[in-house]
């Protein structure tokens, strides 16, 4: 766009530099856009290589230690000073210095900030346990986890029960049953006749089921 053949063919008039100089403005602009945008997105890239590389060392150095996912909230526990449930980065900072990881204080900044997704300024065992083990995190943190754990809290201790309801007849429909007549011999067993009582007086004699069942 800004040279045509080395200089072969040049503007000569006011109106050719004109011309000129605006596609020489869009043509830098235009490969300017997309060079941008590659160059945000390697970045993002490559913030995310590593990353996923401090993870994956984190995460080996552990095994080498012999910590488990499941030690991890026993971890969190010991380095919890302050009991508020959450390692700030001075205490996940211990932490990280306790088990050896061997990484500069500026990437366990970006690594307390990788567990740290809430922005909160403080990491808990769940969310070091989501990044790390993230297949092992149902086992430990999931709902069937804390399902078990309550319906075992409601077999040691008090039942769970539901607000505003004291009574487990509260769960039950009101059914009153009356009790049965007690009869003696076979004739209290008999079914009840189907015909109506001789004692009722019928105007048409046809109305009688039995002079009607005669008439047949």
């Amino acid at each position: 766009m800004t040279t045509v053949g080395y200089g072969d063919q040049v503007p000569r008039s006011s109106a050719g530099y004109v011309i000129v100089s605006l596609l020489m403005i869009v043509s830098a602009l235009y490969m300017a856009m997309p060079i941008g945008i590659v160059g945000s997105a390697f970045n993002r890239v490559w913030e995310d290589r590593d990353r996923l590389l401090l993870l994956q060392r984190f995460r080996e150095h552990l095994g080498q230690k012999g910590y488990t996912a499941k030690d991890i909230p026993e971890l969190f526990l010991f380095f919890d000073e302050d009991k508020d449930g959450g390692l700030s980065l001075k205490e996940f900072t211990q932490m990280m210095s306790s088990v050896q990881l061997g990484i500069h204080e500026d990437r366990l900044v970006k690594l307390f900030h990788v567990f740290d997704r809430n922005g909160n300024g403080s990491v808990d065992d769940a969310e070091l346990v989501r990044v790390l083990f993230p297949k092992t995190f149902c086992e430990i943190y999931g709902p069937l986890q804390r399902a078990r754990k309550e319906r075992r809290h409601s077999v040691q201790g008090f039942p769970v029960r539901r607000q505003e309801v004291t009574e487990i007849n509260a769960f039950r429909p009101s059914v009153v049953l009356s009790p049965a007549p007690c009869a003696v011999g076979d004739d209290a067993l008999s079914e009840p006749s189907s015909f109506p009582s001789e004692n009722v007086h019928y105007e048409n004699p046809l109305d009688n089921p039995h002079e009607r069942a005669v008439s047949l």
